[in-house]
């Protein structure tokens, strides 16, 4: 999968104070990536509709 770019859904309004929230996740297992690689769109389709995201991206590195 490559990278997902930095995107924004939904633009803070003025003077918002904005949260940083970064996540890793590691796989032991080739079946845990291919799941987690499975799941992936759903998220990406979450996040793209949440009121309060102001912006995301999604790396991997393998």
């Amino acid at each position: 999968m490559p990278t997902l770019p930095w995107t924004v859904p939904n633009r803070p309004p003025q003077a918002t104070e904005v949260h940083v929230f970064a996540s890793r996740f590691e796989t032991r297992t080739l079946w845990g990536a291919l799941k987690f690689l499975a799941r992936t769109p759903g998220v990406w389709r979450q996040v793209g509709g949440a009121p309060g995201a102001y912006g995301a991206s999604l790396r991997r590195s393998p």
